[in-house]
């Protein structure tokens, strides 16, 4: 005898009305779609990271861009270097 536990109570299946076990069948469909999506992401995961690594072993050779760096303050007189953003890059441009 197949059983199931609802709110800590046991139920036999074949006692179930036909619309306990459409909903019971749905839900069993529904569990096996979700690990079949897990799966499938964690395969796109994979793949991506191995995408990933592949790019990085193609571009080995090229030169990057430099990335512009600025001068800024901060309080208390100090003078730091950081890498300019895009957008002050942009702005800076435009002037």
């Amino acid at each position: 005898m197949s059983t199931i536990n609802i709110d800590d109570k046991d139920y036999a299946i074949e006692s179930l009305p036909d619309e306990a076990k459409g909903i019971l069948g749905l839900m069993q469909a529904n569990a096996q779609k979700q690990n079949e999506a897990q799966v499938a992401l964690g395969l796109a995961q994979a793949a991506q990271e191995t995408l990933s690594a592949k790019l990085k072993l193609a571009i080995k050779s090229v030169k990057p861009i430099p990335t512009p760096r600025v001068k800024t303050s901060e309080a208390g007189g100090n003078r730091t270097t950081r890498r300019a953003t895009a957008s002050k890059r942009k702005t800076a441009k435009a002037k």
